[in-house]
């Protein structure tokens, strides 16, 4: 079996299903971790 996102081999045991894909354990966590927003701490370096 492999993962529907990123086609990496996975133990059937190790699936999860994402959206009715079945995924990996990385690409399940990362696709329900919050947005990582772009450019997070850049004011607060600019500021002096």
């Amino acid at each position: 079996m492999e993962c529907e996102i990123c086609k990496q081999k996975i133990i059937e045991d190790d699936a999860c299903e994402l959206q009715g894909k079945q995924v990996c354990e990385d690409c399940f966590i990362e696709a329900n971790s919050p947005a990582k927003s772009c450019g997070a701490g850049i004011g607060g370096a600019a500021k002096g």
